[in-house]
């Protein structure tokens, strides 16, 4: 008589092969969560330029620091600042009242709104 595969088989047989690997198994929140968030991290940094020309042709100046960890968007006397790898974005050092912007695209509209311009 055969036997149905046990769930850990079925797992690693149905789960796309980037999310995990059959000798592994699947990954634990706090290690995916990690990923997740080194991932949104890279592909930030790696928009660091286009985000520096979009600041510069809509009169932001933008600094970002500690190794892409940190954005800061100012103009005038306003400022935005943002993390990318929590997606922790607020205004003017107002850290009880935050947003979530995933994506440097993301802030723009925030930007937008916050200095009346569209």
């Amino acid at each position: 008589m055969n036997e149905p595969p046990s769930l850990a088989n079925c797992w690693n047989e149905t789960v796309s092969p980037s999310a995990t690997s059959p000798a592994t198994g699947p990954l634990n929140p706090r290690e995916y969560m990690r990923r997740r968030r080194q991932r949104r991290l890279e592909r930030n940094t790696n928009a660091t330029e286009e985000a520096k020309t979009w600041a510069d042709r809509n009169g932001f100046a933008l600094r970002v620091n500690n190794e892409g960890h940190h954005w800061m968007w100012q103009k005038g006397r306003f400022v935005a600042e943002w993390w990318p790898s929590s997606a922790k974005l607020v205004f003017n050092r107002n850290y009880d009242r935050s947003f979530d912007a995933h994506d440097w695209t993301a802030v723009i509209p925030f930007l937008e709104r916050k200095t009346g311009e569209s």
